[in-house]
């Protein structure tokens, strides 16, 4: 039997004591707003119960549907259902034939997926729902996203999908999340701590968060492959926000802005990156495409190419400890750029910078396009900060060009082109 969500326990993130505090303050006053409602099962074209390959029963009430249901049943949709739907304790694959959509009309969640339950997602569209952890879809067990679109949903944490810390496994194939908001964490999706998030041959693209993670906000285990995070926003991690473990392979992040870390922003957290691209984000403070904060960072056969921030145009690099290997940084026409220091890379407060196994090629990258005197086109290494740099080999694995502005490299003990010669 199907147990229906009458209501949706709060919980809170706690990777750090500085969400715990931003979500609590916050909370009182989207209560009121995103409080989710009791599951409200909506009329919809037709709904059909496949039972061990059997069409079983046929309807127009999803979630009726689903509390006839029993373990491995498909049903299939067709037309628009719209309402609030849970699955609990019952592993069922929803698919939609045609355009088929779940629409929320603002009622809380639109679906549910209840803890230790297995549930597949097929062909559908997902919308406008509201929720306080996941607007479009709030998860606590197993669930899997196939040729589906969560889209326009409004949430606290996870705008579209809120995948719950501790227990939530989810995996999204060949989907898109687009155009949703989060009032916090996790415009397109946020990943709780312990929950597991795959994300293969998707995208991520238009989504906004105040906070973190506009694209994906990950406190968790996150795999993104063959995958598009594109123009999302937010303060820090425009595409993704990483305070767990990630891991990025043959994707794009492009597009995105944040205040730090436009593309990909690393706070004490573990994280790879490699075959990819990363061209074309904004940051207004530091690391335009990629900002690694106290976090331990690897780059490996990628291109950093076209990305703008106030200081690392192309990475920054902040007590934390970054190894680059064959790594692009800078291209014709898609400079990176800075208005103070560090085109290429800016390198301070404590922080390794690592060159190994392949060379870096650092060339048409350009610091100071502000006019105030600042250095290191290529890379800019503040040693009176703790800043740190070992150059592999010898031979150098730093390959420099001659159209790096205003310089190759600058440390500030140093002066300029001393780094990696």
């Amino acid at each position: 039997m199907i147990v229906s969500f009458s209501s949706q326990v709060v919980e809170h993130p706690g990777p750090t004591a500085r969400r715990l505090a931003l979500l609590v303050s916050g909370l009182l006053v989207v209560l009121s707003v995103f409080a989710p409602a009791a599951a409200a099962g909506g009329r919809c074209g037709v709904v059909e119960m496949t039972s061990r390959g059997t069409i079983v029963a046929t309807g127009t009430d999803l979630q009726v549907a689903i509390n006839a249901a029993v373990s491995g049943d498909t049903l299939t949709i067709k037309g628009t259902c719209s309402g609030t739907f849970s699955i609990s304790g019952t592993g069922l694959n929803l698919v939609g034939m045609g355009a088929a959509t779940l629409d929320g009309s603002g009622l809380g969640p639109v679906l549910s997926v209840g803890l230790g339950t297995t549930v597949s997602v097929t062909n559908l569209k997902i919308t406008n729902g509201r929720g306080v952890n996941g607007g479009g879809i709030h998860n606590e067990g197993t669930l899997t996203i196939l040729a589906s679109t969560v889209t326009d949903n409004i949430a606290q944490s996870g705008g579209g999908i809120w995948n719950a810390w501790g227990y939530g496994t989810l995996t999204v194939l060949a989907s898109t999340v687009t155009g949703n908001i989060a009032s916090q964490l996790g415009g397109g999706i946020y990943n709780g701590s312990g929950g597991t998030l795959t994300i293969t041959g998707s995208t991520v693209t238009d989504n906004t968060a105040t906070i973190d993670g506009g694209g994906i906000s990950n406190d968790g285990t996150l795999t993104i492959s063959g995958s598009t995070v594109r123009g999302n926003s937010s303060h820090q991690g425009g595409g993704v926000n990483n305070q767990g473990t990630a891991a990025i392979a043959t994707s794009t992040l492009s597009g995105n802005a944040a205040t730090l870390g436009g593309g990909f922003f690393n706070l004490v957290g573990t994280a790879t990156i490699t075959g990819s691209t990363v061209d074309g984000n904004i940051a207004t403070d530091e690391g335009g495409g990629i900002d690694n904060n106290s976090g331990t960072m690897t780059v490996t056969n990628s291109t950093v190419t076209g990305n703008a921030a106030d200081h690392g145009g192309g990475i920054g690099n902040a007590a934390g400890i970054l190894t680059l290997a064959g790594v692009t940084i800078g291209a014709p026409g898609r400079r990176n750029t800075a208005a103070t220091n560090g085109g290429g890379i800016y390198n301070a407060y404590g922080a390794e910078l690592n060159f190994a196994s392949s060379m870096t090629t650092i060339d048409f990258n350009t610091a100071n396009t502000s006019g105030s005197g600042s250095h290191g086109g290529g890379i800019y290494v503040d040693s009176s900060l703790g800043g740190s740099v070992t150059c592999g080999g010898p031979p150098s694995l730093v390959a420099y060009g001659t159209r790096n502005s205003p310089d190759n490299s600058y440390d500030t003990a140093l002066g300029p082109n001393t780094v990696c010669l």
